[in-house]
């Protein structure tokens, strides 16, 4: 089992640097269970993480929102059908994108997941929000408990 695992988000920009601290969680909960894990973060997604991507047989896209989640967090899978293209740019470009990308250049798309936190505040500061660590721990706890079910199925 490969996974690639890709945190981005503006750290200077308090929660929307979550991703980041997301995917580092993320990652060791992978490598813990003895599957293979890449981790890679950055700004923002760029079509470029493509070369990246291929031959790894999952994906993890972590990231902050302005979504109110029920639960804070929110785990769903990322299909290259949900591209929205209308208004894109650097900024707008996401999960689907990629795997968009992925399916019409190499003809190749793993299976995908988007893991989200709400954010609280998108202010210039390096640190996290309270409720957004609360809801990053949260968010990794029940991550620990799909990818158990989720590697058991691959």
């Amino acid at each position: 089992m490969k996974a690639f695992v890709l945190g981005y988000g503006n750290v200077s920009r308090q929660d929307d640097g979550a991703g980041h601290l997301l995917a580092g969680l993320v990652a060791r909960i992978i490598r813990k269970s003895g599957a293979e894990v890449e981790l890679w973060r950055g700004h923002q997604l760029v079509p470029e993480v493509l070369l990246d991507i291929k031959g790894y047989q999952v994906l993890f896209f972590c990231d902050a929102s302005l979504k109110p989640y029920p639960e804070g967090f929110l785990i769903e899978k990322v299909n290259p059908g949900d591209m929205k293209t209308e208004g894109l740019n650097m900024h707008t470009f996401g999960p689907a994108n990629v795997l968009s990308l992925a399916e019409q250049l190499t003809g190749e798309v793993p299976d995908a997941w988007l893991i989200s936190v709400t954010g609280e505040s998108f202010d210039f500061s390096h640190r996290l929000t309270p409720q957004c660590k609360t809801r990053i721990k949260s968010a990794a706890r029940a991550f620990r408990s799909f990818w158990k079910h989720l590697s058991e199925g691959l």
